[in-house]
């Protein structure tokens, strides 16, 4: 099992994206397709792994 966390996509450059974990901006990997800015996504160890909304 792992511990993702979700946050709010602020930036998309390509297959990176900035998230906002309220407050704390980090930049992530995006392992799905079709995320762009204001969308929700859980990330663990650094990647996306799920887009919320």
């Amino acid at each position: 099992m792992c511990w993702a966390i979700p946050g709010k996509v602020v930036e998309v450059k390509g297959f990176l994206a900035k998230v906002d974990f309220e407050g704390s901006v980090k930049e992530v990997i995006l392992a799905v397709d079709g995320v762009k800015e204001g969308d929700i996504v859980m990330v663990h160890a650094g990647v996306a792994i799920t887009k919320m909304s």
